[in-house]
């Protein structure tokens, strides 16, 4: 019975990078590939290169926080891939570990504090990003203003590769970490029940 258990969960797992791959993946690549600056092939060979190095460059503290409400999270990510609505993976993973808990221990075992941050950032990362965003265009628009036209196109085409490389990096930093995460705890699960 557990290896089905475990065996179930490493599929779900792996649906859902899936679906955040489908979500997510044209962001990383998108620019570089409708600028010519790569093929699509070698866009994404770019964007999995810096993806992986999220791994060796970074903390793992998300693959380490991620293990409940798989199930939950997968079929709400399906739901709304199939009906073209923007996700994101991980208010969908936290709000299914934010139920399981609920469900099973009740509202004492939530941390307000905790949930509230998420809320909170949820609303405050794309604000934050809007307005950043329009201080840098601004910025750049003043910096290139009497620049030639092929020195701006030399020069974006190479911050286009930057751009996308940390874009990957920051994705593998976080949403590949989460199926890492379910994997991890699937396996301790199973050596827990081995050595009882």
């Amino acid at each position: 019975m557990l290896t089905i258990i475990v065996t179930t969960s490493f599929i779900l797992a792996l649906l859902i990078t899936f679906l955040n791959g489908m979500n997510d993946s044209a962001n990383s690549i998108s620019t570089v590939i409708v600028t010519h600056v790569l093929s699509p092939k070698k866009a994404v060979l770019w964007a999995v290169l810096w993806e992986m190095m999220a791994f060796f460059l970074l903390k793992l503290s998300v693959a380490e926080t991620m293990g409940a409400g798989l199930l939950g999270a997968l079929i709400w990510l399906a739901l709304c891939t199939w009906k073209g609505m923007p996700i994101s993976t991980s208010q969908a993973l936290i709000g299914g570990i934010i139920g399981s808990v609920w469900f099973v221990y009740g509202n004492d075992a939530l941390v307000g504090t905790d949930i509230f941050l998420i809320l909170a950032f949820i609303v405050i990362a794309p604000l934050l990003g809007l307005i950043v965003g329009f201080f840098l265009m601004c910025i750049i628009m003043k910096l290139c203003k009497n620049m030639k036209k092929r020195t701006v196109d030399t020069l974006f085409r190479r911050l286009q590769l930057a751009s996308s490389a940390a874009f990957s990096i920051g994705h593998g930093a976080n949403d590949a970490q989460k199926t890492m995460g379910i994997i991890a705890i699937m396996m301790f699960m199973t050596l827990q029940n081995q050595e009882v």
